[in-house]
């Protein structure tokens, strides 16, 4: 009996050791198959990358069976395929997006995400995808913070309202901190009230000086809204939950500041999901804010960055738009280093991709902040970062955003609904008063806070007094004088030429002054100024080849010419 048991035990080591061994060697076969993170813990690794469970026990996911039934063996057609189903091909979620990795070589990027497991595991699309074996919980958040002497809490909650019969539904709530004298919020969880219909939560704070009275909506009056409701008034972005966020614990040197100098006021957005379209379901979930009066050295702010220059055609299916925080920016607003804390991306529903990263001075490597690589606007994620990331001036900030828009067939700008786009990102950061002003976006691809000064120059351009200047008062006269709109004549090809050898009219500086020299002269003064494109450009040889996607010709007045 004994030595039928030790080999039974002798045998479950062997299998259990050629298992292990094998797991070893398929994490080789793949890039990054040691370094994909837990996706319900950041601070975890997913070591047995093609089963269910992260350390090699219980059966495989679909990358894992998709593997096995590609032989085990990663090339660009497995590379490119999207076993989890999220929308990000196998190669992108492990850092091999151009699939050039070769087995025994080392990725080049970092892994993105996890290619057996559907991403964000919160969104309801991927919940659906996951249900039958991944369960992510979500603990409370755990800081010791909120048990030190002085520390209260208040709960900023949704009066008890009717959920809407229809699937999704977005409301707000304006709301009154406590005034009597300042305070630090230094740590916050949720107060989920119905988890039937509670998709996610926001918390935006109100900027100092603001009034009630200021406020489109009543205090205490639940209104219909969208994401980023009352932005202008209301830019900081306190806290958030979903069911992929616990909660927020800050660092002991840091809170955001509220009361009498600080904000007085919050907008609560809620978003309820009712899939089923319930009649007579109930809410009034909030968020509950652990506050003190024993004020920490530092505040926190919301640093915005991005653009709203947005143009995005339709029939695209990876449309990028990237602005830059540029280092004469960080040079100017910031006083000091300042350190994020966490950031969050937003777009709106032709959102795909986002990223945000920092490159520092004098270097040429990108830190990611956050990234979204499959972006949905309906399930937001706020980003906490493992440990501060610390910006100095003349540090620089990019925003990438990546859009779908092949089932639209008009083109895409900014604005506030849902149907527009954005590209925006919101980053806490301490302390606040390091940066002013606390927003660095760029405009047409020109950082806004040169576009801000009058006497600055981009590529030796003085590009924001040139459009009113005489010497651009000149030039107009010039095409007045020789041009015709939508014709194009040989006097009017010299003065062109003459006009685009200024500095304002080449590289990167000149659709801006062209937008300004339209707000200021009239359109028919750009309509003289390109008159004369088609011929220009075949004297230049470009229509012998394509220009872009289209060739140069002439086409019957007055829609002549496509460059």
């Amino acid at each position: 009996m004994h030595h039928r048991t030790s080999r039974y035990l002798f045998l479950h080591l062997v299998c259990l050791y050629d298992v292990t061994i094998g797991f070893s060697i398929f994490k080789e076969r793949i890039p990054n198959g040691d370094k994909v993170v837990d996706p319900c813990d950041s601070n975890e690794i997913w070591t047995g990358l093609g089963h269910q469970n992260k350390d090699g026990g219980g059966l495989t996911n679909p990358f894992g069976q998709a593997f096995k039934n590609n032989n085990f063996v990663w090339n660009k057609t497995f590379c490119m395929e999207d076993s989890d189903g999220d929308g990000a091909t196998n190669g992108r979620e492990l850092g091999d997006p151009l699939c050039l990795w070769k087995f025994g070589t080392s990725p080049i990027f970092q892994p993105l995400g996890h290619p057996g497991v559907c991403e964000p595991w919160s969104s309801p699309f991927c919940r659906r995808k996951n249900a039958n074996w991944l369960n992510c919980v979500n603990l409370p958040v755990e800081c010791e913070h909120i048990r030190m002497r002085g520390v209260r809490n208040m709960q900023l909650r949704l009066p008890p309202t009717n959920v809407p019969a229809q699937e999704t539904t977005y409301v707000c709530v304006n709301l009154e901190f406590p005034s009597d004298r300042d305070y630090h919020v230094i740590a916050d969880t949720a107060f989920v009230n119905n988890s039937n219909v509670l998709h996610h939560m926001m918390l935006q704070g109100c900027s100092p000086g603001v009034t009630a009275a200021a406020l489109a909506h009543p205090l205490g009056q639940v209104y219909p809204c969208s994401m980023l409701a009352e932005p202008e008034l209301c830019p900081d972005l306190i806290t958030g939950w979903t069911p992929a966020i616990s909660g927020n614990c800050h660092p002991l040197e840091a809170g955001y500041k509220i009361g009498r100098t600080g904000s007085r006021y919050a907008v609560l957005q809620v978003m309820w999901n009712n899939p089923t379209m319930s009649a007579g379901e109930m809410d009034s979930s909030g968020m509950i804010l652990f506050y003190t009066s024993r004020l920490r050295p530092y505040n926190i702010g919301t640093l915005q960055v991005g653009t709203k220059s947005i143009l995005i055609p339709p029939g695209e299916k990876g449309f990028d738009i990237e602005s830059k925080c540029d280092s004469s920016c960080t040079r100017q607003q910031l006083s000091r280093p300042i350190f994020i804390l966490n950031g969050y991306n937003h777009m709106h529903y032709a959102g795909a991709e986002m990223r945000i990263a920092m490159r520092k001075f004098r270097e040429v490597q990108d830190h990611t902040i956050t990234q979204d690589i499959v972006y949905d606007y309906d399930n937001p994620v706020i980003h906490t970062l493992l440990s501060p990331v610390e910006i100095k001036p003349r540090d620089e900030i990019f925003t990438s955003c990546s859009y779908n828009t092949m089932v639209r067939n008009t083109t895409t700008s900014f604005g506030q609904t849902p149907s527009d786009e954005m590209c925006l990102g919101l980053l806490s950061y301490y302390p606040a008063e390091n940066m002013s002003p606390r927003h660095c976006l760029s405009e047409m691809g020109l950082p806004q806070c040169v576009l801000n000064d009058q006497t600055a120059f981009i590529d030796r351009c003085p590009v924001v007094s040139f459009p009113s200047s005489h010497e651009a008062t000149s030039f107009m006269q010039l095409l007045d004088d020789n041009c015709f709109p939508f014709r194009c004549n040989r006097e009017c090809i010299d003065v062109v030429k003459r006009i685009r050898k200024h500095p304002c009219f080449i590289g990167k500086v000149k659709e801006y002054t062209i937008t300004q020299i339209e707000k200021i002269h009239g359109l028919e003064s750009i309509a003289r100024l390109k008159s004369c494109d088609v011929e220009i450009a075949r004297q230049e040889g470009l229509c012998k080849k394509p220009v872009g996607t289209s060739s140069c010709f002439c086409s019957d007045f007055p829609m002549r010419r496509v460059i």
